[in-house]
């Protein structure tokens, strides 16, 4: 009995001991990781590490996408953790929880995933002012004596080196989609009408500098910038303003007031200063509940002070991504939630998504890219003159960091010999393995595109001549008007691990489509072939070399063209 009591009373004492632990824990937050207000705040749940939110800002409608991202089956952001807590163990050697300048440097330096500088490498802005007195002891007394907490360290890299971030790319073929619409938009008022795109073939004459009828991409191109783009598209790479695209990422820091300035920089085409949420002159989109919300005035209009109650809005689309390696089950359970009925998402064959979003078309792919399993015999290229090292000016034509090359120098010698190289490379490699990037290639409401009804990539005569019956089709609200969500924003997500550096090598020269002559040399009577010097199929009145009437008794369905099939009829 009395070995029965005292098990009794151990038990209880295990008891109350577990229930004053569970006292201490901090209760889970409500809010998810990246939407939370102006308070700052990691996210502090392992089931959030996965998470990160993204603003979508369609052409009429912005959207909260949430993503969950596994890489090897653990959250992203463990990933990325787990990489810094490796780093600072081995600085940290007397595990005090700090490291000296040079310390700190090295862990920014491997923490980057690329050849280039890190940016904010001088880490000595960041240590405490007071440390510049305290004398370090052991083997951490060093010139400078200041000793950065791994707290304060940890704030710097995930600020300077996000385990996640947005990379815009440049779309020539965007320049030539912007300017088709306001080419056609003689009214401008930012819809087409049916006399407008009726119009179409006569407007776009003043395009047409070869005088071949047929209108290319590049003849839409009249902004030197946009010329400019098309010829070094690495350079447009390097132009554009993260701050100006389409995605911006919602961090834990945050704030409403960030957000609410994002959507007016955005959406305010006045620049009043608001958003009108009701036509005729309406600037954005929202779901009626949503709206009902934010508009606490009703008075059809949003100010900054009530967008900034967007960042309360959860989301509207939670998409899931699988990188590295994933057994089985975790694929089965790879979910996505379409919160709102308007939206359609479909998931694709190879890890990916096709999202319709009614004002807008993304496809979402997914590069699974494992960057430690680069190749290293890419030190070829960087060994341009093949001497076997790498001199300091092949390191700064291949966009080498001048500190990187100082720290592969190991020996001070001005050459990088391949072990070095390798030795840099895999520490950076398996920085990148957990550092993700969304590249976002933006072609823009995509007017060309519609009105390309055979896709070959130029809008021939009879496309021009005929732009005003895909009205009918495209007219969604049956206004009479081509307008807002009825044309699309066509966009390319690719979420990858890696932080891209070498743009010039995957931009490459532009490519847009031209029309390949093949089909129309091959296709019809030889007298049709020569007098179809444009190759789009087609023959108009401009290009036939006979009597107009002739022509019109060739034109037998009266269309303005003489198509193959007309021209095999003639016996």
């Amino acid at each position: 009995m009395k070995a029965v009591a005292r098990l009794s009373l151990l038990l209880a004492g295990l008891l109350l001991c577990a229930l004053a632990e569970l006292a201490l824990v901090e209760p889970a937050r409500a809010e998810s990781p990246g939407r939370q207000s102006s308070k700052s705040t990691a996210p502090d749940s392992a089931a959030g590490l996965d998470v990160q939110d993204l603003l979508f800002l369609g052409p009429v409608r912005p959207l909260v996408i949430r993503l969950h991202v596994t890489i090897d089956g653990k959250p992203f952001r463990e990933e990325w953790q787990a990489r810094f807590d490796e780093l600072f163990g081995l600085e940290d050697r007397d595990g005090d929880g700090r490291v000296t300048v040079e310390e700190a440097t090295s862990i920014v330096r491997d923490m980057n995933g690329g050849l280039r500088d890190a940016p904010q490498t001088d880490v000595s802005a960041i240590a405490p002012a007071a440390a510049a007195g305290d004398q370090a002891s052991g083997d951490k007394k060093d010139a400078k004596a200041a000793l950065i907490d791994r707290a304060l360290l940890f704030a710097h890299i995930e600020k300077t080196l996000p385990p996640f971030s947005v990379r815009r790319r440049a779309v020539v073929v965007r320049d030539s989609a912007a300017a088709l619409f306001p080419l056609l938009d003689t009214d401008h008022d930012h819809q087409l009408s049916s006399a407008e795109l009726a119009a179409s073939e006569g407007q776009l004459k003043q395009r047409d500098f070869n005088d071949d009828g047929v209108i290319t991409p590049g003849e839409l191109i009249l902004d030197p910038t946009a010329i400019a783009a098309a010829a070094d598209p690495a350079k447009a790479d390097r132009d554009l303003n993260a701050d100006e695209g389409v995605v911006m990422v919602i961090e834990a820091s945050t704030t409403p007031e960030q957000i609410a300035d994002r959507l007016l920089a955005h959406y305010d085409r006045n620049r009043d200063g608001r958003l009108a949420v009701t036509p005729p002159q309406l600037e954005v989109s929202l779901p009626a509940p949503l709206m009902g919300r934010l508009d606490a005035n009703s008075d059809g209009v949003l100010d900054r002070q009530e967008l900034g109650h967007f960042a309360e809005h959860r989301f509207d689309l939670e998409l899931s991504f699988l990188l590295g390696r994933a057994s089985a089950a975790e694929s089965r359970r790879q979910q996505r939630v379409a919160v709102d009925e308007g939206l359609r998402v479909r998931k694709k064959l190879r890890d990916g998504y096709k999202l319709e979003l009614g004002d807008a078309e993304i496809d979402f792919n997914r590069d699974n890219r494992d960057p430690r399993q680069a190749d290293l015999v890419e030190f070829r290229t960087y060994d341009r003159d093949n001497n076997k090292y790498i001199d300091a000016n092949e390191a700064a034509s291949n966009n080498v960091g001048k500190a990187a090359f100082a720290v592969m120098d190991a020996d001070g010698d001005g050459k990088v010999f391949k072990g070095e190289f390798s030795s840099f490379m895999s520490r950076q490699n398996a920085a990148a393995a957990v550092r993700l990037q969304l590249e976002v290639k933006d072609s823009g409401q995509n007017l060309f595109k519609l009105l390309d009804v055979d896709g070959d990539g130029v809008l021939s005569q009879r496309e021009q001549r005929q732009a005003g019956q895909v009205l009918a089709g495209a007219d969604k609200n049956h206004d009479g008007l081509l307008g807002g969500d009825e044309l699309p924003q066509i966009i390319e997500f690719v979420l990858g691990r890696g932080i891209d550096e070498n743009s010039e090598a995957k931009t490459g020269p532009s490519r847009l489509v031209v029309r390949s002559a093949a089909k129309a040399s091959t296709s019809g009577p030889l007298w049709f072939r020569k007098m179809d010097r444009n190759n789009d199929g087609d023959l108009s009145q401009s290009e036939f070399i006979g009597p107009l009437e002739i022509f019109k008794k060739l034109d037998t369905n009266g269309d303005g063209f003489i198509d193959r099939e007309e021209a095999e009829a003639v016996k």
